[in-house]
């Protein structure tokens, strides 16, 4: 599921990172969530930096960051719609 394919699917997040270090994460447009802040509070603690809008955000991390900085997303994502993971 990509691009527009998001825009149609319900209740939906997708977050993923690249081998350089960049991070991006999206939403449908029915979840009432602010993953830009979800992406700022989950790699600012690693070193990272983020924004975008509240449907779509991207960033960067440490290459060897990464994985943790997806991790930290998914933990982040969990704590801001109050369900456990």
């Amino acid at each position: 599921m990509v691009g527009g394919d998001l825009a149609t699917a319900a209740l939906t997040i997708a977050a993923f990172g690249t081998s350089d270090g960049r991070v991006v994460i999206a939403r449908s447009p029915d979840l009432e969530l602010d993953v830009a802040g979800v992406l700022r509070r989950a790699v600012e603690p690693l070193g990272g930096r983020g924004g975008g809008r509240p449907a779509f955000a991207q960033g960067a991390v440490l290459r060897e960051k990464v994985g943790e900085a997806v991790t930290a997303l998914r933990a982040e994502v969990h704590r801001a719609l109050n369900v456990k993971p």
